[in-house]
């Protein structure tokens, strides 16, 4: 497991699939000297996690790295498992 801070930029639509598959995206931005935007993934039932939280929120994520091959070609998501504030106490 993995885990990395920053302040959330991006929270995209629920994506539904006729298989019962769920996933949501969003996009935090690190606070390094060189401030990356990096994609995450919710899926299932830990979509909810992104319910309560808000553009400009700083978080920090706990996520594992997913990654497969499809056609020959490859692929990694990051896939978020916890999602919550740095500070819990901001208005």
């Amino acid at each position: 497991m993995y885990e990395i801070t920053g302040s959330i930029t991006h929270i995209m639509e629920m994506q539904t699939f006729p298989s019962g598959f769920a996933k949501r995206e969003f996009v935090i931005e690190t606070n390094d000297k060189y401030p990356q935007q990096i994609k995450f993934e919710c899926v299932k039932q830990d979509c909810a996690l992104l319910d309560s939280r808000q553009l400009g929120e700083e978080v920090r994520v706990e996520f594992s790295i997913r990654g497969n091959a499809y056609q020959g070609r490859f692929y990694v998501n990051l896939q978020a498992h916890k999602l919550e504030p740095t500070n819990p106490f901001q208005g």
